[in-house]
């Protein structure tokens, strides 16, 4: 199991944002690159995930985009402007985009 965990962040490493494509979905407990991420929220999608453990969802509500951590929300929202949202955006003073590039997330859920 952790050898196939392996060779899919080694296959992940190589993929651009627009050749993911649905059946790139991420298992519950792994984790996703800051480009997969904007391929997902480009699709509408939400996400929830872990960090610094602690839980956080990023929203696409008709506000915009946001994230929470549980009733709190965190972020102004970012109407369909994701690339703004993932690279101004930030938890505990850094960037979204940051956070996924560096692989320090835990995803729980995509929606």
């Amino acid at each position: 199991m952790r050898s196939l965990g392996l060779r899919y962040k080694k296959w992940l490493k190589k993929k651009k944002v627009d050749e993911f494509d649905d059946s790139d979905d991420v298992p519950a407990g792994g984790t996703i690159s800051d480009e997969h991420l904007l391929y997902y929220l480009k699709q509408g999608r939400e996400i929830e995930f872990m960090y610094n453990k602690t839980g956080y969802f990023i929203c696409h509500a008709l506000e915009g985009r946001a994230v929470w951590s549980g009733t709190v929300k965190l972020t102004n929202y970012y109407d369909d402007r994701n690339e703004e949202f993932v690279y101004t955006a930030t938890i505990e003073g850094v960037t979204v985009a940051e956070i996924f590039k560096n692989k320090q997330t835990e995803i729980t859920t995509i929606f």
